[in-house]
């Protein structure tokens, strides 16, 4: 995307100043390349701390979220019911549009987060098969934008919850959690059988969740979005044009 050109790239090498305390909004000096001396404050960012907005800016806009998330949930639930013949079914919970808040600054964020409901198979596949689900993701999901899916925890049967994909394979392990990373954009995969616990303490930990509606054998998916509401994405980009190029500060809020 074509961005509103800052007067000051020459500079930035020798520009980049202080920041300002812990205690306060941060701020950012630095000479333009007509040597004048700017002064960024940092509770006026539109965006937020810990987001890279270039991801965000590639992210289907707010509007078209809820119809990314049917079309690449939808896609690879159809692979996966041709291959394991599941059905499928909502979780617990609705899809869900919130503005963020804070911009870790002090200040407002122009961002919305995404969360689609969860989609359940009613089924779980046998443990051998469990890889051949993300095999089937990592060759549905690329087509939407998609790394990969990254193994981040494993339960294991007479161990703490996320151990870590190392113990994916080891005969008690119950519980697969994952993601998929695409700009500004998540997939998250879940595989799980509380039956494969046979001392009943998987089970246990997930009678709460069971209570709630969740399936303790199944395969899950959802899709979530960090965003801009079409109508906002002129009020981010000038917001955003004396901040480009600037490593951001560490967040001074919670928010």
């Amino acid at each position: 995307m074509r961005r509103r050109a800052i007067p000051r790239a020459a500079a930035l090498a020798a520009a980049i100043g202080a920041l300002a305390g812990c205690a306060s909004p941060p701020t950012t000096t630095y000479t333009a390349a007509n040597g004048a001396s700017v002064t960024v404050d940092w509770r006026e960012y539109p965006g937020h701390a810990d987001q890279d907005p270039d991801q965000v800016l590639q992210a289907p806009v707010a509007e078209e979220v809820a119809e990314r998330a049917e079309n690449v949930l939808g896609a690879i639930e159809r692979r996966l019911a041709e291959e394991f013949g599941f059905d499928w079914e909502d979780g617990p919970g609705e899809s869900v549009l919130v503005r963020t808040g804070g911009n870790g600054y002090g200040g407002d964020s122009l961002y919305v987060v995404y969360n689609s409901t969860t989609r359940e198979s009613l089924t779980v596949p046998d443990f051998a098969d469990w890889n051949r689900v993300l095999e089937i993701v990592d060759a549905v999901a690329p087509a939407y934008g998609f790394e990969p899916v990254r193994l981040d925890s494993v339960s294991v049967t007479g161990e703490e919850y996320g151990v870590g994909p190392e113990q994916k394979d080891e005969k008690g392990a119950w519980q697969w959690n994952g993601v998929a990373l695409a700009p500004g954009q998540w997939l998250s995969v879940g595989v799980v059988d509380v039956e494969r616990d046979a001392s009943g303490e998987a089970a246990e930990e997930m009678a709460g969740s069971v209570e709630h509606g969740w399936n303790p054998r199944s395969v899950s998916l959802s899709y979530g979005a960090t965003t801009l509401h079409h109508r906002d994405r002129a009020s981010f980009l000038e917001r955003l044009a004396p901040f480009q190029g600037l490593p951001r500060p560490e967040p001074t809020t919670s928010d």
